[in-house]
């Protein structure tokens, strides 16, 4: 009775291995996400959201933050961590259905951004509120090309909201 446990445990143990040496195998190979092309091969094996095509595209401190939209209705936006010599892994990713706004944070080289960002077209400019125990702040951020907005986080604990605004005065949320 104890060998078969131990035999059972010995297969188990082995299975973890190799699945563990499979991920991480798989996790190298995928690293380099050098290329707009490149990401968005990387995105749709990674979210599974069927023809993920990236729209805009930021950088922060060499970081490369993608948004990018899915045949599905879904978008988001993706980090990709700088890792030498020109080349990039995947770090992050949030996503949304439809219309709804996106905020996401992303800490880079230890500093926290916050990432805001709608799959609209036509947007004049969002408006970023901050709630903290100081009190609120309140911030106008222009939007050109629907363009993925940031802003560094501040340092103690907040509550963030966007409203983002259309042209024609539409608000989203």
């Amino acid at each position: 009775m104890t060998k078969k446990i131990f035999l059972k445990l010995a297969i188990v143990s082995i299975l973890v291995f190799v699945l563990i040496w499979a991920i991480s195998v798989v996790c190298s190979e995928n690293k380099n996400c050098a290329t707009i092309e490149l990401r968005q091969q990387y995105l749709n094996e990674l979210v599974n959201l069927r023809d993920v095509n990236i729209d805009t595209e930021i950088k922060i401190d060499d970081y490369i933050i993608s948004g990018y939209t899915g045949a599905n209705g879904m978008y988001g936006m993706a980090v990709f961590e700088p890792i030498g010599s020109g080349e990039y892994k995947f770090q992050s990713n949030a996503n949304k259905d439809g219309s709804e706004s996106l905020i996401s944070t992303v800490s880079i080289h230890g500093v926290n951004y916050n990432l805001f960002w709608i799959n609209k077209g036509n947007l004049d400019f969002a408006q970023v509120t901050y709630s903290t125990s100081d009190g609120i702040e309140e911030y106008k951020l222009d939007i050109e090309n629907n363009e993925i907005l940031y802003m560094q986080a501040p340092d103690k604990q907040y509550e963030v909201s966007v409203v983002f605004v259309a042209q024609s005065g539409e608000q989203y949320r």
